[in-house]
């Protein structure tokens, strides 16, 4: 008899009544294997970033849209308080990218940039560990498998499997 759990990565429910919510196994294999396919990461110092109002450059590479995410990170690696980043970004984006451009510049450092389909999805240290949804897919679905279970919702966010 197999034991059905669900599980949403941002909770963890057991039992036969749970309302189902997020994609099955299928949908969310298709969307891994996307985003390994158009996933690349890049190990570069922050001399050679140049925030714009259109996103984050990179020498040599090519230019970034920015997700929120990648927002948040860079605000908290350069110092900048949440709140008076978004309101530069929203009511001054010239000042905002003058004030990031200084701090990649006064303060350089080596980041890994890890970009998605020409988003920059993450600004994080370069001594990161990546474990992307990919990998993680394939070492535990086979046991989840072997131990008689079965997924029936999963859901594959920004910053979660």
């Amino acid at each position: 008899m197999k034991t059905r759990w669900s599980i949403s990565f941002i909770g963890f429910f057991i039992g036969e009544n749970i309302m189902k919510q997020g994609r099955n196994l299928e949908q969310i294999a298709s969307v891994v294997i996307d985003n390994e396919r158009n996933k690349r990461d890049l190990i570069w110092d922050t001399r050679k970033l140049n925030m714009s109002e259109g996103g984050l450059a990179v020498q040599d590479i090519g230019g970034f849209a920015l997700t929120d995410l990648a927002h948040t990170q860079i605000a908290q690696r350069v110092g900048i308080p949440q709140k008076y980043y978004d309101r530069m970004r929203s009511d001054a984006p010239h000042l905002l990218t003058n004030n990031v451009n200084h701090w990649f510049h006064e303060k350089p450092e080596t980041r890994l940039i890890r970009t998605l389909r020409g988003s920059c999805r993450a600004v994080l240290s370069n001594r990161y560990r990546v474990l992307d949804s990919y990998d993680l897919m394939n070492a535990i679905l086979p046991k989840i498998h072997s131990a008689g279970c079965e997924l029936s919702s999963v859901e594959i966010t920004d910053r979660k499997l």
